[in-house]
């Protein structure tokens, strides 16, 4: 009989990052190199947990990786906002059919307006906390933006010359 106050479970030492090679960088073991913030080489695109190159395979250690990675993403949407003038973010959900009816509007948008007007897509649930922030509770969302400041919403599906028209308004 062995008195313990707590016990570590190995499950394996194997990353199963295969998929990754070529999108971001791995060490020699297969493990996502990652800054301390857990970005990868990769825009956008953040490590955390037992598949990042690190000293320690623990739960705790996942769980704080989970934390500062989404911590960076947020900290990054915000400085997407303030670096571009006027930006238009839409919030959406892959099952939902709205969402893919207005997908083929704002690629149009995009193409005509150039850099003048930057475009972002939050998916929900993956970033339910900036849904959260900006008490978006249905999708497709589009949220207008100047200056890094929220100045229009609209909810559903909407024409592109009506977003084009709520652009020139901002």
């Amino acid at each position: 009989e062995l008195t313990v106050h707590g016990i570590f479970a190995a499950i394996g030492m194997q990353p199963r990052t295969e998929i990754l090679k070529g999108l971001v960088n791995l060490d020699k073991n297969g493990y996502i190199q990652t800054e301390e913030e857990g970005l990868t080489s990769a825009e956008g695109f953040y490590g955390a947990g037992d598949v990042r190159a690190g000293k320690l395979r623990q739960v705790i250690t996942a769980a704080a990786d989970g934390a500062a990675a989404a911590t960076a993403a947020a900290q990054n949407f915000e400085a997407a906002l303030k670096e571009n003038k006027t930006a238009v973010v839409e919030f959406y959900s892959k099952t939902c059919r709205h969402c893919k009816k207005l997908e083929a509007g704002i690629q149009e948008l995009s193409e005509e307006l150039g850099d003048s007007v930057f475009f972002g897509k939050v998916e929900i649930p993956a970033e339910i906390f900036l849904a959260e922030e900006y008490e978006v509770g249905s999708v497709p969302a589009l949220l207008y933006f100047k200056d890094g400041q929220l100045r229009e919403r609209s909810l559903g599906f909407v024409h592109k010359l009506i977003i084009a028209e709520n652009i020139k308004k901002l």
